[in-house]
C-alpha cells in the first residue's frame, strides 16, 4: 500500500500535477468492542467510524513503520486462503516475529510447504485430530484402535489394532473368517516382522494388525470388523 502511494506521488510529480499532501487514508476492520484510542499509538489519526467494526484512519507514516515496529505477531484468518497466504508473505517480508496462516482447504498445504508463511493451521485437520483424541480417550475396551490414518485423499481409513485375548477368530486362517463389507486386513506384524497376509495367514494375541476400510466404522474396535456368525444371526 505504501509503495503504491509513493509511486502515485512520483507519477504526479513527473506529470507536473499538484502534489498530494503527505498522508494516506486506510480502511481498517477492528473488534467493534475495542477501544479505538489504541490506534493513535500506532501512528493513525481517526477520521470516522463505520458500522460493524470498520473505521477510516489516516497516517503520514506511509511506510507504516510504527505499526511494523510494534507488531509482534500477525494472524491471517480471512475466509480466503489466497488472501491469507499473500498477507502472511507480506508480514514475513516486514519481519514480523510470529506469523500464523489459516487454510480452510487442507489440500493447499502441499502448495505452500516451502513458502515463508509461518505456522499454518487448518481447522478441519485440527477438528479431526481433536475428535480422534476424544474417541481414543473414551474407548474402554482394550481392542480399541491405537492409531487412525486417513489415506487416498480421505476416501479410506487405516486403523492399527493390537490383538489380545478377547479378539475373535485368533489363530484361525483368514480364509475361514467372514469380514464385514469394505474391510481389508492389510498387514499382520508379529515379532517386528510385517506380513502381507494371504488366505492361510492368521493373527494371534500380541500381534498388531492394520485394517483398511473405505467407509466409516461406527465403533473403532477390532471385533467390529467381523461379520456375525450365522448361528448368532439365526438366534437374533
Amino acid at each position: 500500500m505504501s509503495r503504491f502511494w509513493k509511486e502515485r506521488r512520483a507519477e504526479r510529480s513527473e506529470n507536473a500535477l499538484p502534489e498530494i499532501e503527505t498522508g494516506i487514508p486506510v480502511l481498517l476492520e477492528i473488534d467493534p468492542s475495542a477501544d479505538i484510542d489504541f490506534l493513535r499509538g500506532l501512528g493513525f489519526e481517526i477520521v470516522c467510524e463505520i458500522e460493524e467494526g470498520f473505521i477510516i484512519v489516516a497516517t503520514e507514516d506511509v511506510d507504516l513503520s510504527v505499526l511494523n515496529e510494534k507488531a509482534d505477531a500477525f494472524i491471517s484468518m480471512t475466509g480466503m486462503d489466497e488472501l491469507n497466504v499473500i498477507t502472511s508473505l507480506y508480514a514475513n517480508e516486514l519481519k514480523v516475529p510470529k506469523v500464523v496462516t489459516k487454510l480452510g482447504r487442507g489440500e493447499n498445504l502441499s502448495l505452500i510447504a516451502n513458502m515463508p508463511v509461518g505456522s499454518v493451521i487448518t481447522p478441519k485437520i485440527l477438528c479431526g485430530n481433536t475428535i480422534l483424541r476424544y474417541v481414543r480417550a473414551i474407548q474402554n475396551g482394550s481392542d480399541a484402535a491405537e492409531t487412525l490414518h486417513s489415506i487416498a485423499g480421505g476416501r479410506a481409513q487405516a486403523y492399527e489394532f493390537k490383538v489380545n485375548e478377547d479378539t475373535l477368530h485368533c489363530n484361525e486362517p483368514l480364509k475361514d473368517i467372514e469380514f464385514k463389507k469394505n474391510i481389508l486386513l492389510a498387514t499382520i506384524t508379529r515379532d517386528r516382522k510385517i506380513e502381507f497376509p494371504g488366505g492361510n495367514s492368521y493373527f494371534q494375541p500380541g500381534d498388531r494388525v492394520i485394517v483398511v476400510s473405505n467407509g466409516s466404522m461406527p465403533n473403532i474396535q477390532l471385533n467390529d470388523i467381523f461379520e456375525e456368525d450365522k448361528e448368532e444371526k439365526d438366534e437374533l
